[in-house]
C-alpha cells in the first residue's frame, strides 16, 4: 500500500514537470484557433483573426477582489481566497519531530517521513457590497492547510491548521508614484490547530493589507499585522511573532502563461531576525488547474513549527483565478 502511494505520487509529480504552455496558433488561420485548449486565448485568436481588437484580461488585484455587477449582489459567491493547492510531494530537510512549546515543554511527534503531501483549501465569499457609494465591502473567509504524512504505514495527518477572517475591503484607486493603491483590506483572522497541551497553537490577529498594482501584471501586498491577547489562561506559543513574524509582504507577477508569487516574513526585530520566504510558480495544466511548484524555507510553515526552521520544496496542481 506504501509503495502504491508513492509510485502514484512520483508520477504524478513526473507529469507535472511535463506541462508546457498552451498551443499557439496563427492569427492569419482562423482554423488553427480551434485546437488551442485555452478559453480566453483561443477567443483572442478569433478577435485577431477577424481583425477585433483583443479583450483585456482584468489586472492581477481585479482578479483576486473582482467588483460585482447590480445582478449578482444578491447571490451566495464563493471564490478562492489564498493559494488553493494538492502537492502530492512535499520534501523537507528538517522534519519536526519534536515540536516546543515555551510554557508547555516538549512533545514527541514520533519518527516522521521528510516526504508528506501537503494541501490548503481556502474561500472567500461576500456579505455586503456596495457600502459607502461602492466603496466598502464586506467578506468572511476559510482557509484549512493539512500535512498528511501519507508515506507512513499509519499514514497520519501530522498538522492541520484551521484559519477563519472576517475582512472590510475599502477600494481606493489612488495614484502613487511607480505604483496604484487600489485598496486596504482591514481583516480580523483567527488560526489554530485545534489540539491541546504541548502541541497547541493558536493566535488572534487584527491586519491591514494594502493593495497595490503597477500595470495589469503585477502586484505588490503589504500586511502588516498587531497580535490579540490570548482568552486562554495559558498560551501555547507566547513568541510566536518572535518566529513568524510581525508584516508579510508578497509580489505577484505573471507573464502571458506563468505566474511567480514571492512571499517574505518579518519579525521586525532588530536583535534577532526570523521570519520565512516562499516562493510559489504556475505554469499552465488546464484552464484554471495549473501546475505548481512550492519552495518554502524559514519558520512557520505551520503552526506545529511555528519555532521550528526548515527548507522544502514540493510539488502539485494548483487553482489560480488571477492567471
Amino acid at each position: 500500500m506504501i509503495r502504491h502511494r508513492r509510485a502514484c505520487a512520483l508520477a504524478l509529480c513526473g507529469w507535472l514537470a511535463l506541462g508546457g504552455p498552451s498551443i499557439a496558433a496563427s492569427a492569419e488561420d482562423p482554423d488553427a484557433c480551434a485546437g488551442i485548449p485555452s478559453d480566453r486565448e483561443r477567443l483572442a485568436c478569433y478577435d485577431r483573426t477577424h481583425e477585433r481588437p483583443v479583450r483585456p484580461r482584468a489586472s492581477i488585484l481585479e482578479s483576486l477582489w473582482p467588483s460585482v455587477e447590480d445582478e449578482d449582489r444578491e447571490r451566495l459567491t464563493l471564490m478562492g481566497h489564498n493559494a488553493n493547492y494538492l502537492l502530492p510531494l512535499r520534501v523537507t530537510d528538517s522534519p519536526n519531530e519534536r515540536p516546543t512549546s515555551p510554557t508547555q515543554g516538549a512533545a514527541n511527534a514520533g519518527d516522521l517521513a521528510p516526504a508528506e503531501t501537503k494541501f490548503q483549501i481556502s474561500i472567500k465569499t461576500p456579505v455586503r457590497r456596495r457600502l459607502l457609494d461602492g466603496r466598502l465591502e464586506l467578506w468572511l473567509a476559510y482557509t484549512q492547510q493539512s500535512h498528511w504524512q501519507v508515506f507512513l504505514d499509519s499514514g497520519p495527518f501530522r498538522e492541520t491548521n484551521y484559519e477563519p477572517e472576517a475582512m472590510a475591503l475599502i477600494r481606493l484607486d489612488r495614484k502613487l508614484p511607480g505604483l496604484d493603491l487600489r485598496y486596504v483590506n482591514i481583516g480580523l483572522v483567527h488560526q489554530s490547530n485545534g489540539r491541546g497541551s504541548a502541541i497547541s497553537r493558536s493566535w488572534n490577529r487584527v491586519y491591514a493589507q494594502f493593495g497595490f498594482e503597477r500595470g495589469d501584471d503585477f502586484a505588490l501586498l503589504v500586511r502588516p499585522w498587531i497580535r490579540l491577547p490570548e482568552l486562554e489562561r495559558i498560551d501555547s506559543n507566547p513568541d510566536i511573532q518572535s518566529y513568524v513574524g510581525r508584516i508579510e509582504i508578497t509580489a505577484l507577477k505573471r507573464w502571458q502563461a506563468v505566474a511567480v508569487a514571492l512571499t517574505l516574513r518579518s519579525n521586525l526585530s532588530l536583535s534577532g531576525t526570523r521570519g520565512a520566504a516562499q516562493m510559489d510558480i504556475y505554469f499552465p495544466l488546464y484552464r484554471q488547474l495549473k501546475g505548481y511548484v512550492q519552495v518554502f524555507t524559514g519558520h512557520g510553515e505551520s503552526l506545529i513549527d511555528y519555532n521550528h526552521r526548515q527548507t522544502a520544496i514540493g510539488a502539485g496542481v494548483a487553482l489560480v483565478e488571477w492567471l
